[in-house]
């Protein structure tokens, strides 16, 4: 039923410092099962609007797919936590939006933005990453979609930099 499967062996040993007392499991055997995936989709999304969520973010993010299927847009995080080094906070808040992204093979997306714009009078480069793919529909035949973004904020003329890392989402077609 192409459930992922996964088998092996554990084994614990105890020895009492100091004395001749020692415990053992000998060695166990397991086995586990993932829970069963639907089918995985290769046809194309299907259009209209997405919503997700950002595990520990406590806020969603959105996206629309095209009514042809072949763009993500108006991807957008309402806030998103970055990490900053090089002086000044060591922590910062933004929002990401991309406008849109290319949605390639049926089923994958990235997009790549750069742009210029200042933060209390300082100016910087965001430069913003997205990238993931829609993989297969629920139990309940709802489009999903899963993924990585990324912001960074190079701050011009300083060695101040901030960045959310990768940071993991998941979507469903609403």
């Amino acid at each position: 039923s192409e459930v992922e499967r996964a088998a092996g062996f554990y084994r614990e040993d105890v020895t009492y410092e100091g004395s001749t007392r020692s415990c053992t499991t000998n060695n166990q055997s397991f086995s586990a099962t993932r829970d069963s995936q639907p089918t995985q989709t290769t046809a194309s999304p299907p259009p209209g609007s997405y919503t997700g969520a950002i595990p520990g973010n406590g806020t969603g993010m959105s996206f629309e797919v095209s009514s042809s299927s072949l763009l993500l847009l108006a991807v957008r995080i309402p806030q998103t936590g970055l990490e900053c080094s090089g002086g000044g906070s060591n922590t910062s808040a933004d929002k990401l939006e991309i406008a849109q992204a290319e949605i390639k093979s049926k089923t994958t997306f990235k997009a790549t933005v750069t742009q210029k714009g200042e933060i209390s009078g300082a100016p910087v480069v965001f430069t913003y990453t997205l990238y993931g793919h829609f993989h297969s529909i629920n139990s309940s035949g709802v489009e999903r979609a899963a993924g990585l973004y990324r912001e960074e904020i190079a701050y011009e003329g300083s060695t101040r930099r901030c960045t959310t890392n990768n940071q993991s989402f998941s979507a469903k077609h609403n």
